[in-house]
This record gives C-alpha cells, sequence and structure tokens, in this order.
C-alpha cells in the first residue's frame, strides 16, 4: 500500500514541477499582450531587450542577423507593430472590437569605439555599442514618410540572403499591406552612412504597388508603379505614375516624364459596365468586349483622323483625366433594332452559333451619353468628347453595353 502510495505522490510531484518550470519558462505571467490578446510574449533577443521600447510589439518572424551595411558584421533586424488601436466591427453588431496597429521595423548594429572609455579603467577591450537605426517610422534625415504597412509586410532582399555565415545584402525591400492580397506601400532601404543610417524612397499606392526587376540580376528592383484611386470612381479607375532608378544613384527613382496616365486600377474589364470605362478600355489599347457586337467602336463609328483607333496594333494613349458622367439621354423611340452598318457582322447568320440564335436581335440608341477625356496626341494635351450609345439584346438574362459612335477633338 505504502509502495502504492508512493509511486502515486511521486508521479504529483513530477507534475507539480512541470507545472512550475512551465511558468517560469513563460515569465511566471502573462507577459506583453496586444489589443488584450492571448498571444506569447514575443521572442526578443536577450542582448536587445533593455533596448527595445516597451510599447512595441516585436514580431517573431522575420528576425534577420545578416550584414545590411559596409563592416560584413551582422546586424539584426527586428519588425514590430506600434501604436495599438481598435475599431468596432460592423458585421458582428457592434460588439466586438478588430485589432490595428501599423508596422514598423528597426536595425540594431554593434558598434565598436562608440562608446567613450574610462581613462581610470584602461584595457586592452574596445567598447562598443548597440546603435539602433530606425527604418520607419522615423523622423530624421528626410524620412518623415510614414509607415511600412497596416495589416502586413513581406521583406525581400538584393542580393537574397543566405543562410550561415557570410549573409551578406544590399538592399531591403519592405512591401507593406493594408488588407488585401496586393501590397499598398513599398520602402526600400540602403547603407548611407553612420550618422544618416538607412536610406531611401518611399512608396505609396492605396490601390496597389508594381514593380519591375532589374533583368541582370532579378533581384533588384528598378521600376515602380503606384496605382492611387480616383476618389469615388465607380469604374476602378486609377491615377497611375511610373518611377525609374537613376543610373549610378542606387537610392534615387526619378518619375518617368509622360508616364502619367488614368488606367484600371486592377486591369481592364472585359466588358465595362460604365461609359467612362469603355472609353478608358479603348485608350489604353484594349480592343475587344465580351458583348455582342466585339470591339467597342460600332462600325460606322465617326472618328477624327488623329485617333487611329482602328488599327490592327492597338495604339495606347496617355489620359490625363476622364469624365464620370452621372446621367444619360433617353431617346423618344426607345431605341431601333441595330443594322448591319452599326454592328456589323453581328447580325448575319453566318456569326451566330447555338449560344446566340439568328432570331435574336440587337437594339441600339435607346440611351445616349457623353464621355469628355483629356488625353496627350502628339505631344500636346487635348480634349476629346466621346459619343455612346447603349446596346442590349432581346434575351430575357442581357445585358446593356455601351459602344462608341463618335469622337469630336477640340
Amino acid at each position: 500500500m505504502l509502495k502504492g502510495r508512493g509511486g502515486v505522490l511521486f508521479v504529483l510531484i513530477i507534475i507539480v514541477l512541470a507545472v512550475i518550470v512551465f511558468i517560469l519558462l513563460r515569465g511566471g505571467g502573462d507577459g506583453f499582450r496586444l489589443f488584450g490578446t492571448t498571444a506569447d510574449t514575443p521572442a526578443i533577443p536577450l542582448d536587445l531587450q533593455p533596448l527595445v521600447p516597451t510599447g512595441w510589439d516585436v514580431q517573431r518572424a522575420p528576425q534577420v542577423a545578416c550584414s545590411f551595411d559596409t563592416d560584413e558584421e551582422p546586424e539584426r533586424l527586428l519588425i514590430y507593430r506600434y501604436n495599438p488601436t481598435s475599431v468596432r466591427q460592423i458585421p458582428a453588431g457592434g460588439k466586438e472590437e478588430l485589432p490595428f496597429a501599423p508596422f514598423g521595423a528597426v536595425i540594431y548594429d554593434t558598434q565598436a569605439d562608440t562608446l567613450q572609455p574610462q581613462p581610470e579603467s584602461p584595457g586592452p577591450y574596445r567598447p562598443s555599442n548597440l546603435v539602433p537605426y530606425k527604418l520607419l517610422p522615423d523622423y530624421y534625415a528626410g524620412k518623415g514618410q510614414g509607415y511600412l504597412g497596416e495589416t502586413g509586410v513581406e521583406i525581400r532582399y538584393s542580393p537574397g540572403l543566405k543562410e550561415g555565415a557570410g549573409c551578406k545584402t544590399d538592399e531591403i525591400y519592405i512591401f507593406g499591406y493594408s488588407g488585401g492580397e496586393l501590397p499598398t506601400r513599398l520602402s526600400i532601404f540602403r547603407w548611407a552612412s553612420p550618422t544618416a543610417g538607412y536610406q531611401g524612397p518611399h512608396f505609396v499606392g492605396d490601390a496597389r504597388i508594381d514593380v519591375g526587376m532589374n533583368s541582370d540580376d532579378n533581384t533588384s528592383i528598378d521600376r515602380v508603379i503606384t496605382y492611387n484611386r480616383l476618389r469615388n470612381h465607380r469604374s476602378l479607375l486609377c491615377e497611375v505614375a511610373e518611377h525609374v532608378r537613376e543610373i549610378g544613384t542606387p537610392l534615387l527613382f526619378s518619375p518617368v516624364t509622360g508616364a502619367e496616365t488614368v488606367d484600371f486600377c486592377f486591369g481592364a474589364p472585359a466588358e465595362p459596365v460604365y461609359p467612362e470605362g469603355v472609353v478608358v478600355a479603348l485608350l489604353r489599347g484594349k480592343k475587344e468586349g465580351n458583348g455582342l457586337p466585339a470591339g467597342y467602336l460600332l462600325e460606322n463609328a465617326v472618328l477624327p483622323p488623329e485617333l487611329d483607333l482602328r488599327n490592327s496594333d492597338p495604339q495606347v494613349f496617355n489620359i490625363v483625366s476622364v469624365g464620370n458622367p452621372s446621367s444619360v439621354e433617353h431617346n423618344p423611340g426607345l431605341g431601333k433594332p441595330c443594322t448591319p452598318q452599326q454592328v456589323g457582322e453581328a447580325l448575319s447568320p453566318a456569326s451566330t452559333t447555338s449560344a446566340t440564335p439568328a432570331t435574336w436581335k440587337l437594339w441600339c440608341s435607346r440611351e445616349r451619353v457623353s464621355v469628355t477625356t483629356r488625353i496627350l496626341l502628339n505631344g500636346s494635351v487635348r480634349e476629346a468628347t466621346w459619343t455612346l450609345t447603349s446596346i442590349i439584346s432581346d434575351r430575357p438574362n442581357s445585358d446593356l453595353i455601351w459602344r462608341i459612335e463618335a469622337v469630336e477633338l477640340s
């Protein structure tokens, strides 16, 4: 009996010791909590713990040890979140709080001879110091640009990192996300000097950011395109700007003169719903639509000779501005059947398939609308007025589409 009780007592002692060890490993408490969550305390290296501000929520990954400057000694990159706030979640009836905190980054650099040695305590050892270099957010040396991301960040390097000893890279690329699958921020950092730290440009596109890679090494970014939404635009149109890296100046990206334009934020749909979307699709080099008839121009559309829009090789025009008509004009006769002169072969039996029987009719010009654009044409900004007419099939499940019937330049 005693032997059995002793065995049970031994097991209980082991369990109690295991619980005590677990609590000690956790630090004997809840640790840092962001937004009141139950996440474990971030894994901050022991030598950095006294240096990391208490308001930072340091992320467990990525924590990179690599040489980012010119001394061939590894520095340490930490990603953190700061300024935690919360907002009510509307779909949940306003009862649940959603956390929010932007992302920041810092590089800790071990530098020798940065501390003044004590004359009264001479010795053979060189004094050193852990110097923090903030990437973003930062106030100094022209870097008051904001933050790295809102809901997530992705980090790339040029050249790419190699595991183990001898890790060395020149540039850090941090893509920031704002709740979607596409990046909306890009921050590029490169070592400048011990006093200036890490410098580089910062790009923002509230719809998305696109990049072009250097074809020689396929790791360094030499072109950045930003897509910023036009205010409340129903066709999802963006102001598009392109920046290229200046040769011989690794930190300088300059805007491409004449490349600014208006375009679809996420690519042109096959059949834009709104009339200005049809105009933008045509001007940006898209020729064919999904609906009947194919193409965005009526067969008998009246076009100025300066606009070579019927060329088989799509011409791309830069758009300075585009109108957003809020209403359409209704024809008294509610439109008429489309003629072959308007839609070409769309009504001929040879063009029909099992999905488009010849008995279907297309109705033209029940609605008409004008869209005004300013475009870059032969080096000058010209105003173009586009007249579009509606086309709809007599199918019960058909949708209205827009086609261009006339263009005037002024």
